[in-house]
């Protein structure tokens, strides 16, 4: 008995160990170690769940362990139940060395893992406890931009809340000479923005109505256009702003209105007063920065938007297919359209973006004043004369008609029957040219011109001067310069003179094209048309020397070799593979060195010579050597004897003189001497 109260008393000390042990853990910041020292820790025996990361925890392999002590009758009875709590014990003593697998949870935590039992907080599940929903937060009101745009006073925009009204809707400004219409929507519709509620993002325009009478002269033609010093009108050049704007200001009845400066534009420039009444007037404006740009070119779209200025606009859509309805310039090209004074291209396009030219300016301008030249201009001899400016031109009579100041009466005509009625303009008198002209060469905008002095016009096309052949363009007059073409073939022009060897100017690169005119003993470097892809364009002709064996066909360049020894122990300079042992080679020394040239085979070269490979002076075989990268196509042909490239001459050596000049590694003796 003595004994089995002494195992009792143990067991009962041990569990008062545990308990107290518990507690201290418990209280101590170090619970977390503690615990993995202890097999059914405290954290288990107070229900804490198990291990998430999934592997077996201490309890399982402890019974009774981190499941709390069993529920029995106080003990008072059977011994052997004593005994087997006691050994029960004991059993899970012998694993204290080892430690748990996972740190335990614990209790006394706020964060309560959620398989674990009931806690103090209420469980939002719990439908004795129900979560009161959140209130949804009101959305913010949308907001949305009102934009006024006021023409040359600039442009207001605020923002408004959906469905509110406009409460800062500003006032339109006069426009001098013009009658306020008010605003208008993107419709062109009239409208009072301060009762429309605001539903989205919306602009409203401030118009005004003016009649081209009343700013600009239409009774006297007078002249506002003039050409430059040279006697050259150049009708297809752009127009820039500060050009445009003194067209206007030319034809102003009145100069006397209130001024508007810009930064960039210097009161002693040519344009300044131009510039600075026409923005006064509301008929010009500058950027967002405030400047002007005057150097800046004008579009169609803008200088029709000038025009308008002097009008009143109209509501419609435009009929061009590239002038969206939505685009800033449609009201202003279409009302411009509906009065006639455009007109646009022959496939249905305007082109708003494109810059305007001084002929199309001038088309728009006299349209604007009913200004059309006399009927029989073409046949005045003594009208204001531009050199460049023929009577074929599209814009001819209109050009005349505003560069000319003349007196004038309309006729009727349409008389007969059937024909509508109508009336032309008959010049009464004019300001006449007689001026006479010498021969002479004209330079404007980086163009070179040759006038002829017995038409007192440019001459156009091939012309013969002075022994030299130049090409002028057919419809402007100005010398080919650049990439022209010549039938099939893209050719090179400078100042009006074909270029034959375009090869070092750096207007073409590879890849290349060679073809050989083998019965003729010269070749020509092609150039691709990077438009077309075709090797069109000839870079320069190399004079040449072929065999009797020189293979014919298309080859692909598979090698190259600096030096390469030859038949009968020779050398050769710059040496080109072209199939097997045929190769593009310069002319062969008789031994390793460059001044122990071959000269006689040198001074043959243009004849059939070689041995089957093809020779060539060293200048041109080392140019295919560095610029025709491998796999270069090669034609030979067998029967051809003449391409777009003249055969060129070779350069004839006296028998002292061992060495090619073109070579770059001996020319240096050349100067010494002074022979090349």
């Amino acid at each position: 008995m003595k004994k089995h109260r002494h195992k009792l008393h143990r067991v009962i000390t041990s569990l008062f160990t545990l308990a107290l042990c518990g507690v201290m853990a418990l209280e101590g910041p170090g619970f977390t170690v503690f615990a993995q020292e202890l097999p059914g820790s405290v954290g288990q025996e107070l229900n804490a769940p198990p291990p998430s990361s999934g592997t077996e925890s201490i309890s399982s392999q402890v019974p009774g362990l981190g499941q709390g002590l069993p529920e029995e009758e106080p003990f008072e009875g059977d011994l052997q139940d004593s005994q087997t709590q006691e050994e029960t014990f004991s059993e899970g003593d012998d694993q204290t060395s080892e430690e748990p697998s996972q740190p335990e949870v614990n209790p006394d935590s706020e964060e309560t893992p959620d398989n674990e039992g009931p806690s103090d907080e209420e469980d939002p599940s719990d439908p004795e406890n129900p979560e009161e929903p959140e209130e949804p937060e009101e959305p913010e009101p949308a907001r949305y931009t009102i934009t006024f745009q006021m023409g040359s006073f600039g442009t207001t925009t605020f923002e408004v809340e959906e469905g509110q009204l406009p409460t800062q809707v500003p006032s339109i400004p006069d426009l001098p000479a013009a009658t306020t219409l008010g605003w208008f929507d993107k419709d062109g519709n009239p409208v009072d923005p301060a009762t429309i509620t605001v539903t989205g993002d919306v602009t409203y325009t401030a118009r005004w109505s003016r009649e081209v009478g009343d700013l600009l002269n239409t009774e006297e033609h007078v002249a506002y256009m003039s050409g430059y010093n040279t006697g050259l009108f150049l009708p297809n050049k752009s127009v820039t702003r500060a050009e445009a704007v003194t067209m206007f200001y030319k034809l102003l009845l009145s100069s006397d209105w209130e001024k508007k400066s810009f930064p960039d534009v210097p009161s002693n420039q040519w344009y300044a007063e131009a510039v600075e009444t026409l923005a006064g007037l509301g008929v010009v404006s500058g950027y967002e920065d405030g400047t002007f740009g005057p150097n800046k070119n004008i579009t169609r779209a803008e200088f029709v938007t000038i025009a308008m200025a002097f009008s009143t606009l109209e509501t419609g859509k435009s009929t061009f297919s590239d002038v969206a309805d939505t685009s800033w310039a449609a009201p202003y090209i279409y009302s411009a359209s509906k009065q006639g004074w455009i007109s646009g291209y022959t496939d249905g396009t305007f082109g708003p973006n494109k810059n305007i030219t001084r002929a199309e300016a001038v088309s728009i301008i006299n349209k604007m004043l009913n200004r059309t030249a006399d009927a029989g201009v073409e046949e005045l001899t003594d009208v204001k004369n531009y050199y460049d400016l023929f009577p074929t031109h599209w814009a001819y009579e209109a050009i005349v008609e505003a560069s000319t100041p003349h007196t004038y009466h309309m006729e009727a005509t349409g008389t007969e029957e059937g024909e509508e009625e109508n009336s032309v303009e008959v010049w009464d008198s004019y300001e006449k040219d007689t001026s006479t002209v010498e021969s002479h060469w004209v330079r404007e905008n980086n163009s070179l011109y040759y006038v002829d002095g017995s038409t007192r016009k440019v001459v156009r096309g091939k012309t013969t001067i002075d022994g030299v052949t130049y090409i002028f363009d057919s419809s402007t007059g100005a010398a080919y310069n650049g990439f022209h073409m010549d039938g099939q073939w893209r050719r090179y022009y400078k100042n009006g003179t074909l270029i034959n060897d375009i090869s070092g100017l750096g207007v073409v690169s590879g890849p290349y094209y060679i073809k050989v005119y083998k019965p003729a003993n010269y070749l020509i470097i092609y150039a691709k048309d990077p438009s077309t892809g075709k090797y069109n364009t000839p870079v320069r002709a190399m004079l040449v020397s072929c065999g009797q064996t020189t293979p014919t066909g298309t080859y692909y360049t598979p090698a190259r070799y600096r030096w390469l020894k030859m038949v009968g122990d020779t050398w050769a300079q710059w040496c080109t593979q072209i199939q097997g042992s045929y190769l593009f080679h310069s002319v062969p020394n008789w031994t390793y060195n460059n001044f122990d040239l071959e000269v006689e085979e040198y001074n043959r070269l243009g004849q059939t010579r070689s041995l089957g490979c093809i020779r060539l002076c060293c200048r041109d075989a080392k140019w295919i050597y560095d610029n025709c990268q491998l796999g270069t196509q090669v034609f030979i042909s067998a029967i051809e004897t003449s391409g777009p490239l003249a055969k060129p001459t070779g350069i004839k050596l006296p028998s002292w003189h061992t060495w090619d000049p073109t070579d770059p590694t001996a020319y240096y003796a050349c100067q010494q001497r002074g022979c090349h």
